[in-house]
């Protein structure tokens, strides 16, 4: 098994317990199915996306939800959001070099009603399985995607038409995005632009009674003192070519904004084997070979709150990057489980967590990690 299915499938084992655990705290809730049907293209985004997309994209899915009923803190604070699984079909557009993908996906659903529409947003992450990725002898052309098991993601707008009391018609807008983070190349990633048509049945005609659970108001806000260690991995510049560890450690400081969520800012620092051995075996430097693989800088983030599952966006800035690299805002977007539901207690919180650090729209590496708030 390749590193890149290794890495994937422990993104899927991640994600299936955070949907098992989240199943259970929706018990109760009022179950749907639905059927879909997109219509859309890859977004050739770059002018160094090869090859040139010329077909449409056809995506089937199946998808069964529950909505949440107030059994945990959580649901109330997001608006009762729905939790589900999708099961996909993806037809790409030249399927003779794109192939077919399939998909398993949790999503989260919330809906929110402006005037007289009802709009419901969609996001879920997943694993997927493309079936002709890049292949230096089998499939030159695709240089898009480079493994079979990937990282699968959703986001979805949609305007909820009730047409019966256990029917609904969804017309939606859609992104499918298909990436392993880099760590197998090539990794432009794919992203599936298109239009949909959803039917949507309810087993159950009426939602159970939903449980309204006290608000605390005595979290502190004091600033907290973090340390989070990574490990990630990565390719470097050439398909086919040796993977490398890149080791992380950030420390931050963090302040709860409310009970759903929090801002950090603070310092953080990766060192890359690749750009070391790159340095040795090209002997492109002299001296002080070993810290020229060693990026760091200062970042802003923040932290969405769901229970013991938390959702991280920071961005920064390089500080010291001494290989030169023309890449110089970091990014990284990862998901974060917590020992302890996050509005019991806002320090002495430990936690585990798998991100993806790009730069900007580029990943750049996956990796997992592990985090304490003093």
């Amino acid at each position: 098994m390749d590193w890149a299915s290794k890495i994937t499938l422990f993104l899927l084992f991640f994600l299936t317990m955070q949907s098992v655990q989240a199943q259970n705290e929706a018990e109760n809730g009022r179950i749907a199915i639905e059927a879909t049907v997109k219509y859309g293209r890859i977004a050739d985004y770059s002018f160094l996306f090869e090859p040139k997309v010329t077909e449409m994209s056809a995506i089937y899915e199946l998808h069964l939800s529950q909505q949440t009923n107030g059994q945990q803190l959580w649901h109330q604070l997001y608006g009762y959001p729905t939790l589900g699984m999708s099961l996909l079909y993806n037809r790409f557009g030249d399927a003779d070099i794109f192939g077919q993908a399939y998909a398993l996906v949790p999503t989260l659903t919330f809906t929110r009603k402006k005037k007289k529409l009802k709009l419901q947003y969609r996001i879920g992450v997943g694993l997927g399985y493309l079936n002709n990725p890049y292949h230096r002898l089998k499939n030159p052309t695709n240089r898009v995607i480079g493994s079979k098991l990937n990282a699968a993601a959703i986001g979805q707008i949609a305007l909820e038409w009730k047409v019966h009391p256990k029917w609904e018609v969804l017309p939606s807008l859609s992104v499918t995005h298909f990436s392993n983070a880099n760590v197998q190349l090539p990794n432009f990633g794919i992203n599936v632009i298109a239009l949909g048509a959803t039917v949507r049945y309810y087993p159950q005609q009426r939602l159970k009674e939903r449980q309204s659970l006290e608000i605390p108001k005595d979290l502190s806000k004091k600033l907290r003192y973090n340390l989070r260690l990574g490990l990630g991995i990565t390719e470097l510049s050439e398909p086919d070519g040796p993977k490398y560890w890149v080791y992380n450690a950030a420390f931050f400081v963090s302040k709860r904004l409310s009970v759903r969520s929090k801002l950090l800012f603070g310092v953080e620092a990766d060192y890359y084997t690749s750009i070391y051995h790159f340095i040795v075996n090209q002997m492109a430097f002299q001296e002080k070979q070993a810290i020229r693989g060693l990026k760091c800088g200062a970042f802003i983030g923040h932290e969405f709150l769901l229970g013991q599952f938390s959702l991280l966006t920071q961005a920064g800035i390089y500080a010291y990057n001494p290989f030169l690299e023309k890449r110089f805002v970091p990014t990284k977007i990862g998901f974060q489980y917590y020992v302890f539901p996050t509005y019991e207690r806002t320090r002495k919180e430990l936690y585990l967590g798998i991100y993806v650090k790009g730069h900007l729209s580029r990943a750049d590496h996956l990796a997992i990690g592990v985090g304490y708030s003093f």
